[in-house]
């Protein structure tokens, strides 16, 4: 019989790794996600920036970007093909006329109201796999991670 290497008390299973659990449920949750918007004829970015000029009314391009906490460029290809579907139109900024305000259209606040019942639908189903007690602490701990990872980079 061979001699086996024992591994190191510092050794962690790959699979048990909290960044690779993590990835994996992202891609997950994004999946589902996309497949979800697929009824709508919407991509997940293209869903973010109609939730955002629908709780930002005028907001501007780079404004949106930094407020989805997206590229720039993405985010005018995303702006581009909901005003080729008639869901945003764009006028000129009352605040500064050099700049563009960003309005959902009739037709992009139904839209709108669609995707946020889709995404309280997904909450709310992510939200009840979490024990009652033990909701506030997971969100209490995703905002730490978030602060940590995502918010901490964009400062720098």
């Amino acid at each position: 019989m061979a001699d086996q290497v024992a591994p190191s008390p510092e050794y962690c299973p790959v699979d048990s790794t909290l960044g690779l659990r993590l990835s994996r449920l992202v891609r997950s949750l994004r999946s589902s996600w996309a497949k979800t918007l697929a009824s709508l004829s919407l991509s997940p970015p293209e869903a973010a920036i109609l939730r955002a000029i629908g709780e930002e009314p005028g907001i501007g391009i780079r404004a949106l970007a930094r407020y989805t906490h997206s590229d720039p460029m993405n985010v005018k290809r995303a702006v581009d093909a909901l005003q080729s579907r008639s869901m945003l139109l764009s006028t000129n900024s009352v605040i500064d006329s050099r700049s563009y305000a960003l309005l959902l259209t009739d037709n992009g606040a139904l839209l709108c109201k669609q995707v946020n019942e889709l995404a309280t639908a997904q909450a709310t189903k992510i939200m009840t796999t979490i024990p009652h007690h033990a909701q506030q602490d997971f969100l209490d701990a995703l905002g730490s991670l978030e602060n940590l990872f995502v918010f901490s980079d964009q400062a720098r």
